[in-house]
């Protein structure tokens, strides 16, 4: 058994370097005005990308720019353009730590032709639908560690999810596995860390 997180496959390895470069240049670009931070964006990930690229020595050099570009799409799109006022909103360590430890904390269900509702009501309520997609967020989840408020919420979500496990109800509340399924587990595994 390993002592460290392990790590088979150039996939996970694309993941880990593109998070290290997101995870330095929002360090980096954290609180500053958006106009100045888009404008230098690009250098700035190249000065990042510099700093861990001997670490990555046996991938061809247009790997490393795609990386680097998908970091900057993430930054733009997700921080940057998510971010309100002048500003860009500080660093958030637990960001970082859900995208490091799940890849993504987003699942989208496309609802153009049917959507598919999740039988439990509680994980339902967290879904937020931006047409043409369903969208469930670990975002959303309830926070009882930061706000005490949360903490009947958070409870009513993991007896759903362990009823969910154990399949407690009849028929009617078995789902059939879709990507609400991997955002229940993934739930479950964060509320397990708390």
């Amino acid at each position: 058994m390993e002592d460290a997180p392990v790590q088979q496959g150039s996939f996970l390895y694309q993941k880990f370097y593109e998070n290290c470069l997101v995870d330095a240049v929002w360090k980096r670009i954290g609180g500053q005005p958006k106009e100045s931070a888009i404008r230098y964006l690009e250098r700035v990930i190249a000065q990042e990308s510099a700093i861990i690229r001997p670490y990555f020595s046996f991938w061809k050099q247009t790997e490393t720019l795609d990386l680097e570009r998908r970091a900057k799409n993430y930054l733009l799109h997700e921080i940057i353009g998510e971010s309100t006022g002048e500003k860009i909103r500080p660093y958030q360590e637990s960001h970082m730590d859900m995208r490091r430890m799940f890849g993504k904390a987003k699942f989208y269900i496309d609802i153009t032709e049917s959507e598919p509702k999740n039988p439990y009501e509680s994980f339902e309520n967290l879904a937020k639908r931006e047409y043409p997609q369903k969208i469930y967020s670990l975002y959303s989840l309830p926070k009882p560690d930061k706000r005490p408020a949360d903490k009947a919420r958070a409870d009513e979500l993991c007896n759903t999810t362990k009823q969910y496990i154990n399949q407690v109800y009849g028929k009617d509340k078995t789902a059939i596995p879709a990507d609400w399924c991997h955002f229940v587990f993934t739930a479950a595994f964060v509320w397990s860390l708390s």
